[in-house]
């Protein structure tokens, strides 16, 4: 009823909804994937804060903080690198 008061066609409204809704799960799909891959670097402790690791060629040094969608890693220069989950 609100519809056809604004002068909507469902449709129209359903298919905006609808590419709304992809294009807001795509932008967020790397958001979630790195706050989930932080979720099971925190359950699984593959490595904890102190330990030296080896990112590929991204990062090399000590971590100092595991979060949620982030680690934390100090080089041998002294810089901390910040490293996607």
């Amino acid at each position: 009823v609100w519809l056809r008061v604004l002068g909507l066609d469902a449709r129209t409204v359903l298919t905006f909804g609808g590419l709304g809704g992809i294009a807001f799960g795509l932008a967020a799909q790397n958001l979630v994937g790195n706050f989930i891959s932080g979720l099971l670097l925190l359950i699984t402790q593959p490595f904890q804060v102190g330990d030296h690791i080896e990112s590929g060629e991204e990062a090399e040094g000590q971590v100092k903080r595991i979060g949620w969608s982030f680690t934390d890693i100090e080089n041998s220069d002294g810089l901390i690198v910040r490293l996607p989950n």
